[in-house]
C-alpha cells in the first residue's frame, strides 16, 4: 500500500489545484511543494497529534483537517519560513479543543450519573411495544410517542410538530390501529411458537 493510499492523500490531492489549471504559475509550483510536504510531514504529525490527543484515530482526524485547512491556504502558508510550525499551532489548538470537549463529556456524564441516582428510575418502554413502534411512519411515531409518552394534549402535540390538531389526531388514530394490528400480530405468533 502507497503512502497515498494508506493516509488518504488522493482524496486531499485530488483537489489540489496546479499552475497550469489557475493559467500559469504564482511564484512557484505549491501543489506539487504541498504534496511533497504532505508526504514528508504527515506521519510526523500523526504521532504528535497522538500524544497530544491520546487516541490514534483522533490524532489523523485532526492532521487530516489541519491538512485540509493548510491546501486551502497553502499559496500563502507554503511560503511561511516553516509551513510545519504553522500545522503544529492548529494541531496543539484542535487537540486542546478535543481533550475539553472530552473533559466537559465526562464531567456531564458524572453529574447526570450522579442525577439519576438521586431520581426515581421510571421502568422504560416495554420492549414490545418499542418493536412495534418502530413499524411506524416518522410522524405516527412522534404523534404517539408525544401524546402518550410524554402525557401530552394534542394541541400542545400539534404545535410542538408545527400540525394542525386534527392531523394530530388522524395520525393517532392511524397509529392505534396499525400498533393494535402489529401487537395482536406479535402475540399471535407468540402462542403459536409457545
Amino acid at each position: 500500500m502507497d503512502i497515498e493510499d494508506r493516509w488518504g492523500l488522493s482524496l486531499v490531492m485530488e483537489h489540489v489545484v496546479t499552475p497550469a489549471d489557475t493559467g500559469g504559475s504564482t511564484g512557484g509550483d505549491s501543489a506539487v511543494d504541498f504534496e511533497e510536504f504532505y508526504c514528508r510531514e504527515f506521519t510526523r504529525f500523526v504521532a504528535l497529534a497522538a500524544a497530544l490527543t491520546g487516541s490514534r484515530s483522533g490524532a489523523e482526524d485532526i492532521v487530516q483537517d489541519a491538512m485540509l485547512d493548510a491546501h486551502r491556504r497553502w499559496e500563502r502558508i507554503g511560503r511561511y519560513e516553516s509551513p510545519g510550525g504553522w500545522l503544529r499551532r492548529v494541531m496543539v489548538q484542535r487537540s486542546a479543543k478535543v481533550h475539553r470537549k472530552r473533559s466537559n463529556e465526562h464531567r456531564a456524564h458524572e453529574r447526570a450519573v450522579q442525577v439519576e441516582g438521586r431520581c426515581r428510575v421510571q421502568e422504560p418502554v416495554d420492549p414490545v411495544l418499542l418493536q412495534a413502534l418502530r413499524t411506524l411512519p416518522a410522524r405516527q411515531r412522534a404523534v404517539v410517542a408525544l401524546h402518550y409518552l410524554e402525557d401530552l394534549s394534542v394541541v400542545d402535540t400539534a404545535d410542538l410538530l408545527d400540525l394542525s390538531p386534527s392531523t394530530v389526531t388522524t395520525h393517532l388514530a392511524r397509529a392505534r390501529r396499525a400498533l393494535l394490528s402489529a401487537l395482536t400480530s406479535q402475540q399471535d405468533q407468540e402462542a403459536d411458537h409457545g
